[in-house]
């Protein structure tokens, strides 16, 4: 079975090339193992101390979206977790974010700095080609719009109870997502306890800082 870190490679390879397709659009491929608050790239040979998302893209109006990648997503506990997760992680960005960071997010990825990319130096594209490239878009400085991030959650599977979770997730409001989850869970070391946790400490969220329900992504090698 193929593992997360294999699947990462290969993926950030593909969306670097053609960009991301998400059921009849398509996403830019902006910076990954970003970590939030600081917007350091997460590197195991530098720095790891933060939460991270594991993709950061744009789509053609100019909203990130932040993704999490999982091989699969089986059960109803790992269905919890990401969704928490990826849910704080875009929070975490949507506060932070700065046209600035974001381009430096982008320019030490695509750099090589933190593997992943062979580009050297001297051939880094900037975003505003790039986004002009896939798009066809005449934007000179993409940066978040201000209405709100996106959030995917991609895998090469996800298991019979994830839709009906997902639904629910996006339909009651977070602080009672995060209360049953803690009543359910107390005292727990879980993943999905500590997302939860993670999730519990940026409340209250508001509507306009999330743009839309949570996505899903299906993945292959």
């Amino acid at each position: 079975m193929v593992n997360e870190w294999v699947l990462q490679q290969e993926l950030t390879k593909r969306w670097l090339d053609r960009g991301i397709g998400l059921a009849d659009e398509d996403l830019l491929l902006v910076a990954w193992e970003l970590m939030v608050p600081s917007w350091a790239i997460n590197d195991a040979l530098m720095r790891w101390n933060e939460p991270s998302i594991d993709f950061l893209a744009m789509d053609k109006a100019g909203r990130l979206v932040a993704i999490e990648l999982k091989v699969a997503v089986p059960g109803r506990k790992p269905a919890w977790a990401v969704l928490c997760q990826v849910t704080h992680r875009a929070v975490c960005i949507s506060r932070t974010a700065a046209p600035e960071l974001v381009e430096r997010a982008h320019e030490e990825c695509l750099r090589g700095d933190h593997g992943r990319s062979e580009v050297s130096s001297g051939e880094v594209a900037s975003l505003s080609s790039r986004f002009r490239e896939l798009f066809g878009a005449d934007l000179h400085q993409p940066a978040p719009s201000g209405r709100g991030i996106r959030r995917v959650v991609a895998a090469t599977s996800f298991g019979p109870s994830f839709e009906a979770i997902r639904r629910r997730f996006d339909q009651i409001p977070l602080a009672n997502v995060v209360e049953d989850l803690s009543a359910g869970n107390p005292g727990s070391k879980s993943q999905a306890a500590r997302e939860c946790r993670r999730l519990g400490g940026i409340l209250p969220i508001s509507a306009f800082e999330l743009a839309t329900p949570v996505e899903t992504l299906i993945v292959s090698m």
